[in-house]
């Protein structure tokens, strides 16, 4: 038997391993005759002990890297010259390999050592930024002045996450909170449950019953059954305004394509569930003749054809996990348009408007979000309307924000770091404006220019007589002559202190 011993100097483990195929035994360390002859003893050991046939001249010793120079050192005198050119061939290839395996690690490994250093660099664990919104959250759901809120006057719902008691809490327990809220709304709720007992909050601070049963409800929409979600939108119709019809509708085109799947041998009951989207016809037209069009391809598979988007299929055992990216960035483009457009969406996916899909044209190219995905969606999104919760998930409308102006932000550092006019801005500054999703418009944020902080409950925006606003406190703070007027700090304007107007975002 023929013994190899590979040394491979100076290498990474990861790297190194690789040779273990080629090699009796690997050492990852610098070698040289009283190290190769302490290898050699234990082999002839392991030799005695299993009878094998081995002898120690007969052996093969090839070093890699380090001050080994690559060293190759053959005792086998009686292998024929054909198999030692084999034998040397085969080093040469190793020694290639493994030239290029350090040369790929030293260039992954010169950028790996200075991300620490970035990310401590670019990032800090402020989380002012982030939390102040919550703090100052408005508490109730202001009707709109022209009714598209759909909330009737008095009937306003309590948030979980917003009672009275949440201005006093710290910014580490704000954003423990909206991680539950987060975990919550993804249904799940053993992992919220526990974060919940190692927070110290208790089931009634983050309303734990509430999205236990939204959880529940969406599940079955997800597996099909419309029972439930049909009855509770009955019974919060009222309070959901437009958004209801929108449920609606979305409810009865599944229950349209069940029918289509599951009963076309009854064409009966395929036309009854058809003649309930009727209503909607006028409200969105396009997805209504497009539902209808596929009644030709009643009984048959729609893979292939034009219809192959109202596929109807529901999950396995394993429940369908809620997406808090696409679908919601789907969902929040149809939830942040008007009442009634005069070019009306489908409230499915596949006709969400666009830059390059404008409404009522469908995306042929882009593989939509199934029925089944985009209703479970928008009856969360509903759900947590009637909470007075945002439509969309905050952790996630704030995570795909920072994304977008991210590497923006960090370019017009870096052009501006060398521009001692821009020497005071401090971290928390962005000095460009970044267009964002519709859904990130919808929590309105005032901050005072004067005093440089966010209003708060107390201390909300005021406009004055010459249009600019400031917050309360920098309007009481302003010297003036005559006690009844003060000046605006922007222009030469004065305004009576009566006059000053509360804003409402």
């Amino acid at each position: 038997s023929l013994l190899y011993l590979i040394y491979v100097n100076d290498l990474p483990d990861v790297l190194a391993s690789s040779c273990i195929l080629f090699a009796d035994d690997l050492k990852s360390w610098g070698s040289n005759a009283s190290a190769l002859q302490m290898d050699v003893d234990p082999a002839k050991q392991w030799s005695l002990d299993w009878n094998p046939p081995l002898n120690d001249e007969k052996r093969i010793h090839i070093s890699f890297g380090g001050d080994s120079a690559n060293d190759f050192v053959m005792h086998a005198d009686f292998l024929s010259d054909e198999t030692k050119a084999e034998i040397r061939q085969f080093s040469s290839e190793l020694k290639s390999r493994l030239s290029e395996h350090v040369k790929a690690h030293r260039d992954v490994h010169q950028v790996m050592s200075k991300f620490g250093k970035f990310i401590d660099k670019n990032f800090n664990d402020d989380f002012s930024g982030l939390t102040a919104y919550f703090i100052d959250r408005t508490h109730k759901l202001r009707s709109k002045h022209n009714g598209c809120s759909g909330l009737s006057k008095g009937s306003s719902p309590t948030s979980p996450f917003s009672n009275d008691d949440q201005a006093g809490r710290s910014a580490e327990e704000l954003l423990n909170l909206v991680v539950i809220e987060h975990l919550l709304r993804q249904g799940m709720d053993s992992l919220a449950t526990d974060l919940m007992q190692d927070f110290g909050f208790t089931s009634n601070e983050v309303s734990l019953d509430k999205f236990r049963e939204l959880s529940n409800l969406v599940s079955t929409i997800q597996h099909g059954d419309l029972d439930l979600a049909k009855k509770w939108l009955s019974e919060h119709k009222e309070q959901l305004g437009s958004k209801a019809a929108q449920l609606e509708y979305s409810l009865a085109k599944l229950e349209f394509l069940a029918a289509m799947k599951y009963q076309a041998y009854n064409p009966a009951a395929v036309l009854h569930c058809a003649r309930q989207l009727v209503p909607f016809s006028q409200v969105y037209p396009a997805d209504f003749e497009h539902l209808m069009g596929s009644l030709v391809f009643l009984g048959r598979n729609l893979e292939g054809t034009p219809y192959a988007d109202l596929d109807y299929c529901t999950p396995g055992s394993e429940p369908m996990q809620i997406s808090p990216s696409g679908s919601q960035q789907n969902l929040s483009r149809t939830l942040s348009e008007q009442e009634f457009p005069k070019q009306p969406s489908d409230p499915s996916a596949r006709l969400i408007p666009s830059n390059d899909n404008p409404i009522g044209q469908r995306n042929t190219h882009a593989k939509p979000d199934s029925a089944l995905a985009y209703t479970a969606d928008l009856f969360r999104a509903c759900y947590c309307h009637e909470l007075n919760l945002s439509e969309m998930d905050p952790l996630c409308t704030v995570f795909n924000s920072g994304c977008r102006l991210l590497s923006r932000q960090q370019t017009l550092q870096r052009a501006i770091s060398c521009l001692s006019k821009y020497s005071t801005i401090d971290g928390d500054t962005l000095p460009v404006a970044v267009e964002l999703d519709p859904v990130a418009h919808q929590h309105n944020i005032f901050h005072c220019p004067v005093i440089k902080e966010i209003t708060t409950a107390s201390n909300g925006p005021v406009r004055l007589s010459c249009g600019h606003a400031i917050s309360r406190d920098a309007f009481e703070s302003l010297p003036s002559g005559d006690r009844s007027k003060v000046k605006c700090p922007y222009c030469p304007m004065e305004t009576c202190k009566t006059d000053a107007l509360d804003l409402i975002f």
